[in-house]
C-alpha cells in the first residue's frame, strides 16, 4: 500500500515549488482545485495514471517518485507532445498548448474566461 501522507506532501512540495495555486493545477490537469486540495492533504489518492504522468511531467519529476514508490526524483521536462498522448483528449491538449505558449496577462484573461464559462455552465 501507497504512502498516502508522503505522496500528498510530495504533491505538495511540488506545486508549491513551481509558485503555483491549487486552482492553476486542477485548471492544467482538467480537475477542480478541492481535488487537489484532497490530493495534497492525503485525503483521497484517486488520482489517475495520465494525471501523475501529466503532474510528473509538469514538475519535472519521476511519476514514481510523486506516488512514493521510488526515492529517484529527476524526470524529463513537460513537452507538448507527451503532454497531448498523457491527456489522450485533442481539445484539452491544444487548449493546454495554446495556453501555456500565451504570456502572462493572457494566460490569465483566458483562464478567467474559462471560470465564467464554466459557472456558467455549473448554474444551468
Amino acid at each position: 500500500m501507497k504512502n498516502h501522507t508522503l505522496i500528498a506532501k510530495r504533491l505538495k512540495e511540488c506545486r508549491e515549488s513551481k509558485g503555483k495555486t491549487l486552482e492553476d493545477i486542477g485548471n492544467l490537469v482538467g480537475v477542480h482545485k478541492s481535488t487537489v486540495l484532497r490530493w495534497e492533504n492525503g485525503s483521497t489518492s484517486k488520482i489517475t495514471h495520465p494525471t501523475i504522468e501529466l503532474l510528473a511531467k509538469y514538475y519535472d519529476v519521476n511519476p514514481a517518485w510523486l506516488m512514493g514508490e521510488s526515492e529517484e526524483k529527476e524526470q524529463e521536462a513537460l513537452d507538448y507532445e507527451s503532454a497531448a498522448k498523457l491527456l489522450k483528449d485533442p481539445d484539452r491538449s491544444e487548449m493546454l498548448k495554446l495556453l501555456l505558449e500565451l504570456p502572462e496577462d493572457s494566460r490569465k484573461a483566458a483562464m478567467d474566461y474559462i471560470r465564467y464559462l464554466q459557472e456558467k455552465q455549473d448554474k444551468s
